[in-house]
């Protein structure tokens, strides 16, 4: 883990299918936890799994990006998918996250919302959709 940027030990291991998806959990801020994600396909090395995010300017997308670092992740091993919050303050009402799922071995963004309102509210805008 620590060639990925990160000294933690695997946080979290979950098998799918022949392969495993690796949670390392790399710092975290007072409301933030970064993680990254790897894969091993067949106990072989691991890799970075590549995630594509949107880049944003005033909430909206001009592009996309990509990386194996999210923030306040989580796996489902019930539906393979990855998601992610990341909160712009605190408690929460201004924030951005997505959703991932791994199908046949291939990672497909289907998601990501934006609230950028300061109103003590969350209510996400979905600002890219996928398949």
């Amino acid at each position: 883990p620590a060639r990925f940027g990160c000294s933690h030990r695997m946080s979290q291991v979950y098998p799918v299918g022949e392969n495993s998806i690796n949670q390392v959990r790399c710092r975290s801020a007072v409301y933030n936890l970064t993680e990254i994600w790897v894969e091993r396909s067949n106990q072989r090395s691991l890799k970075p799994i590549q995630l594509t995010k949107p880049i944003l300017s005033s909430s909206h997308v001009v592009g996309l990006k990509t990386g194996n670092g999210l923030i306040n992740a989580a796996f489902d091993p019930d539906t393979n998918e990855i998601s992610n919050d990341e909160k712009w303050v605190g408690h929460g009402d201004q924030s951005e996250g997505g959703r991932w799922t791994i199908e046949d071995g291939r990672l497909l963004f289907h998601v990501y919302h934006v609230d950028s309102v300061e109103d003590q509210a969350v209510n996400p805008v979905t600002v890219f959709k996928g398949n």
